[in-house]
């Protein structure tokens, strides 16, 4: 959803606030002005286009879901039997390190 506010366009975008701003060289230059918690990194960063914005969006909300997929998986392992909780604990430590 995008809005016009004082010179400034502003879009939103998977909860995440994305606002243009004025550059001298990037014309299409915005920033990201408001996030939810989880999303909290991308606070102030700025990005040359809305589309670049966008995409660092969707990166980080992938990364979320791959990160807690692994620990969902480690659960199931263990739950089904194939992974030893002693076991668990070394795979997630070595996830964590990556």
């Amino acid at each position: 959803m995008t809005h016009i506010m004082n010179n400034t366009i502003v879009d939103k975008y998977k909860n995440v606030v994305i606002e243009s701003v004025e550059h001298p060289v990037f014309t299409t230059m915005v920033q990201i002005t408001k996030t939810p918690k989880n999303k909290g990194e991308l606070l102030h960063k700025k990005y040359v286009s809305r589309d670049k914005a966008i995409i660092a969006i969707d990166k980080l909300v992938a990364e979320n879901l791959i990160a807690s997929g692994g620990r969902r998986a480690k659960e199931d392992m263990i739950e089904l039997g194939i992974l030893v909780e002693s076991e668990a604990d070394i795979v997630l430590a070595e996830q964590e390190e990556a």
